[in-house]
């Protein structure tokens, strides 16, 4: 789509030729160096383990499989699961705005039924996702362009 200009591949040939040495510090080593390690044990290393849904990976279904008494209490996962939607809508919208296929008006309104099932929970929001099946089960192409281009 763009042309390579002289400069860029002289560039490219000095980047590949001499890559950057720089690693991006670990956290604890940087907390250590500013006598704050505290800031790290505290702040970081004990704080992920309520933000990274992984960080818990496989314990909560242990103790629900094996049924163990008492059955530790593990954070809430809501708000990671909820941020991780809002972002792949986003994410979905941006990629939609670049499109010129004709079904994007539906799925902008499944993205904005979705927003509002994780503002709101009501899962009556959700009737776009319904509609998007209906199309889908009753043969209608979804990757068919908005307009015909005069090439075709």
């Amino acid at each position: 789509m763009f042309g390579v200009t002289d400069t860029t591949k002289e560039r490219a040939r000095l980047l590949a030729s001499n890559p950057p040495a720089w690693q991006r510090p670990k956290a604890e080593d940087v907390a250590k160096q500013l006598d704050m390690r505290f800031l790290y044990r505290f702040g970081y290393d004990f704080a992920s383990t309520h933000v990274h849904p992984m960080a818990n990976d496989g314990d909560q279904d242990f103790y629900t499989i094996a049924k163990l008494k008492p059955a530790h209490e593990f954070p809430d996962q809501r708000s990671v699961l909820s941020n991780t939607l809002l972002v792949a809508t986003m994410i979905m919208q941006e990629g939609l705005n670049a499109s010129s296929l004709r079904w994007r008006a539906l799925v902008y309104d499944c993205v904005a039924d979705l927003r509002l099932f994780l503002d709101k929970g009501a899962l009556e929001r959700m009737l776009s996702f319904v509609r998007l099946g209906r199309m889908i089960e009753s043969g209608m192409t979804l990757s068919s362009p908005a307009v015909e281009s005069e090439n075709s």
